[in-house]
């Protein structure tokens, strides 16, 4: 019961080792909690007082829930400081970066999965579009200070379309910002997989 608990965090941070990445602000992942220090004690009563039992446990990331999955995870990258940048230097996207942005620019169901490597640390910032118009976002990972961490799920409204399509149609390091795809976001609590 326990490996089918951590299982879906072990492979999301094999994912992360898988991609190579610098750093990604801080502020993008607000306040992150030990999923460690605060669950381990429940986990281990879990699987003392359930073993044998098969029970459905509810996903708490959105990488578990079943929308479809088009793209590699988008690197993002960041300055001395933590700060998300992009290279304007770069004078076309990336295939997973087109990737990205023709699935926001299409609207329709996906996963869409970023990926920031930090000194000591990985953070995800991962994307399930729910329509044209909204996305659920959640930010998540593991660090040495403070372990595996999973912060509350929030419902975006996806900026319009056109913003998408303008993106691809002209190259702009700021269009891979995952802040500048969502606004007017409000925290859900708890994740509620979208159908």
């Amino acid at each position: 019961m326990l490996a089918r608990r951590i299982f879906p965090l072990l492979l999301t941070c094999a994912l992360a080792a898988a991609t190579g990445c610098d750093t990604l602000d801080g502020a993008e992942f607000g306040n992150a909690t030990s999923a460690l220090d605060s669950d381990a004690e429940q986990l281990a009563e879990d699987d003392s007082a359930g073993a044998g039992e098969d029970e459905d446990l509810e996903p708490t990331l959105l990488v578990q829930c079943s929308q479809p999955v088009l793209c590699d995870a988008m690197p993002l990258h960041g300055d001395e400081n933590g700060a998300v940048t992009n290279d304007a230097s770069v004078a076309a996207y990336s295939d997973t970066e087109r990737c990205v942005l023709e699935s926001l620019a299409r609207g329709e169901p996906a996963l869409i999965q970023t990926v920031a490597d930090f000194e000591n640390a990985t953070a995800f910032l991962d994307f399930a579009l729910v329509g044209s118009d909204a996305a659920l976002r959640q930010a998540h990972g593991d660090g040495v200070d403070v372990g595996i961490w999973t912060n509350n799920p929030y419902r975006c409204e996806l900026r319009p379309r056109d913003y998408f399509q303008d993106c691809l149609d002209n190259h702009d390091p700021g269009c891979l910002q995952p802040s500048n795809w969502v606004e007017r976001c409000e925290d859900l609590g708890a994740l509620i997989c979208p159908e």
